[in-house]
């Protein structure tokens, strides 16, 4: 029995000390150049893969808006990746007329295990020229154009 209570204790701490790794690239103050106070926990900035043993991989996007900060307009991106050790990365978005076209990547260590769930972020770029033109986005993952509607907030 003492053996089992031991296990347990060990797995929880384990448990504990992953969960608090995968959240070190989480609320940095350069991102979107917003106050480290005024960003969501779950805030995170677009990383460089290295130069080998990675994968790439998709980012789900639930949303999409506008937000004004000390005048200047920035864009808000909220979604998941698709691990716990998956980044976000290569966030390329251009403005054609009044429509936003997004692209997002993710990627993550090739040779690491990692937990198999969705993991919610914040993305808040760098201020936009013609932002304010914008009605509709478009944003493409893997090939796919889906359009979200812009809000200001």
């Amino acid at each position: 029995m003492k053996l089992f209570v031991s296990i347990t204790y060990v797995a929880f701490f384990v448990i504990m000390a992953a969960c608090a790794s995968s959240k070190e690239s989480k609320g940095n103050s350069d991102n979107g150049k917003l106050p480290e106070s005024l960003l969501p926990e779950d805030t995170i900035t677009a990383t460089s893969p290295p130069d080998e043993n990675y994968n790439t991989g998709s980012v789900f996007v639930d949303s999409v808006s506008k937000m004004e900060h000390n005048g200047e307009l920035l864009l808000k991106i909220t979604g998941r990746l698709p691990d716990g050790c998956s980044k976000l990365y290569d966030v390329n978005y251009t403005i054609n007329e009044n429509e936003l076209h997004l692209s997002l990547k993710s990627w993550r260590p090739s040779d690491v295990m990692c937990t198999q769930a969705l993991v919610d972020f914040t993305y808040i770029s760098e201020p936009t020229d013609g932002l304010e033109l914008v009605d509709v986005a478009h944003y493409i993952i893997d090939g796919v154009k889906k359009e979200l509607e812009l809000t200001n907030l």
